[in-house]
């Protein structure tokens, strides 16, 4: 029999580990899209 306090545990251990790798993914897509934007916009003013 599981204890209800470890699958709150569990629970709340997974949430975390979701949140940090969704929060990961989402600052490595910032670093190369927003630089590579703000180049293009740069590229597109001198043109």
């Amino acid at each position: 029999m599981v204890d209800l306090s470890m699958v709150i545990v569990g629970f709340i251990v997974i949430n975390q580990f979701v949140v940090w790798f969704l929060r990961v993914d989402y600052l490595f897509k910032g670093l190369i899209v927003l630089p590579r934007l703000y180049i293009d916009n740069i590229q597109i003013r001198t043109t």
